[in-house]
């Protein structure tokens, strides 16, 4: 029974991707089955969110750790020409700066002549120096794309990104650049350059192409018409011995469809298009998905090269000697951050619903957190904490996407209060969060409207809502 649900699944994934839409084939950060953790958003966690996650109101006396201590004042954007700079990440330095990360290549598809192509597109990589205040200070060009970026006490700059990390310092100056750690794991990358230089099809193939994909189409049409009339006839089975016979037309039916669906898709999307998506597919297990600096290590999160999950490895500061000292985590939709403090690694394993702490070495030392989003130390909607921060007096902020709550939690895990809720656009996605050293200030990144949001503590909460 399991294996047929499976197989049912899997036939309405693929009927799903041969009748996606363009805007939905351009998303910049797409989960897969087999590379990322599902995102298992109930419709009562979308609820939850419509509703503002208020949970019963069973005192009559508000308790005080439930009441925010901050609330949102305003918004960070860094200009660039008449757009906005989309910010991947960011933290903060020594000096209270905001680091944001910016620009770099990307993909983009579009449609011609009923056919779907790829476009990439570099904009300017770099990362941005921002005051507290919003102001631009510096600019620090980069020839790659970071997605991750961590700062040591002494003020260098450590970014990540597509199989690479990079060392600046405190001035920006690019001092050393090597390969992330889990590329030695990993196979060649297909250049853009082999890609561009595949040809087109000429108007003989694109004819006979049309011609097939017309096929197909109706190929498709009448086997979904086919599994729907089995399905049909197996709720009105009687025994099991008739089901089987039913569930054995039905995968060879499942099967026909699944071979017609993959033809149709490699017709339909230009050969460069599917080159590139392999590429895209690859780049993901290149990703830098957090950056971590203690005294004197350097923690690196990455999606494991050989298996499914996320690692992390410690390097030396200079980006040598990597080791991997964390294997087997679970994120959700490409997320896993790490931060560290003193000789302490902090990971929050969203797809687990916790926080973990780990020594240098990669023994765990505590954990904490549950998918309860009424209890306290509970994290709501789908896949939190998406992101952590240690405040200067070791105490932990965690970030929950979605819902754009920030809480407080004692270094060992006590819960200390929420800190506030913003509004951000809902959704899976990353939420670095980064705290003043006097803990008045805590900024947020939404990432979809690639503006950072500020709270600022003791301001006027304006219809506040309780967990």
């Amino acid at each position: 029974m399991k294996t047929f649900e499976l197989r049912l699944r899997q036939l309405a994934l693929l009927c799903l991707v041969a009748a996606l839409p363009l805007a939905v084939l351009s998303q910049a950060s797409v989960c897969t089955a087999a590379e990322e953790e599902p995102c298992n958003q109930t419709q009562a966690d979308k609820d939850a969110i419509k509703d503002g996650e208020t949970a019963p109101d069973d005192e009559e006396k508000p308790d005080p750790l439930m009441q925010s201590t901050h609330a949102q004042t305003g918004t960070i954007s860094i200009p660039m020409g008449d757009q906005t700079a989309a910010i991947h990440n960011f933290c903060i330095d020594g000096k209270g700066n905001l680091l944001a990360t910016c620009g770099g290549e990307r993909a983009v598809l579009k449609r011609e002549d009923g056919v779907i192509k790829v476009e990439m597109v570099n904009e300017p990589s770099a990362v941005r120096v921002i005051s507290p205040e919003g102001e631009l200070v510096a600019q620090w060009s980069l020839k790659t794309t970071p997605q991750s970026i961590g700062v040591g006490k002494d003020g260098s700059v450590y970014c990540g990104g597509k199989g690479v990390l990079v060392k600046l310092d405190a001035d920006g100056k690019i001092l050393k650049t090597v390969d992330s750690p889990q590329v030695a794991e990993l196979p060649p990358l297909p250049t853009i350059e082999d890609i561009e230089n595949i040809p087109e099809p000429t108007e003989e193939e694109k004819k006979a192409n049309e011609e097939k994909i017309a096929e197909l189409k109706e190929q498709l049409d009448e086997g979904l018409q086919e599994i729907r009339e089995i399905q049909t006839e197996r709720l009105e089975a009687v025994d099991n011995e008739e089901r089987a016979q039913i569930d054995a037309r039905l995968e060879k039916a499942i099967k026909a469809y699944q071979d017609a669906a993959m033809q149709h898709r490699a017709l339909v999307i230009d050969p460069r298009t599917l080159a590139f998506q392999k590429r895209s597919s690859a780049m993901r297990k290149r990703a830098v998905t957090g950056i971590a600096v203690s005294d004197k290590d350097l923690f690196v999160a990455c999606p494991a090269a050989k298996s499914y999950g996320y690692d992390v490895w410690r390097m030396n500061l200079d980006m040598t000697e990597p080791k991997k000292i964390v294997s087997g985590l679970r994120g959700c939709c490409g997320q896993m951050d790490i931060q560290a403090a003193d000789d302490k690694l902090l990971v929050a394993e969203n797809a687990r619903k916790r926080v973990v702490c780990y020594d240098r070495e990669g023994e765990e030392l505590s954990s904490w957190g549950s998918g309860n989003k009424f209890a306290p130390d509970g994290f709501g909607s789908c896949c939190n904490p998406m992101n952590t921060w240690f405040g200067a007096d070791g105490s932990v902020y965690t970030s929950e996407s979605n819902v754009g709550r920030v809480k407080k939690f004692s270094p060992e895990g006590e819960f200390q209060g929420i800190v506030g809720t913003v509004t951000i656009v809902p959704g899976c996605k990353r939420v670095p969060i980064g705290v003043s050293k006097d803990g008045k200030k805590v900024f947020m990144l939404d990432i979809t409207r690639s503006h950072i949001v500020v709270m600022e503590k003791g301001a006027k909460v304006e219809d506040e809502q309780a967990m």
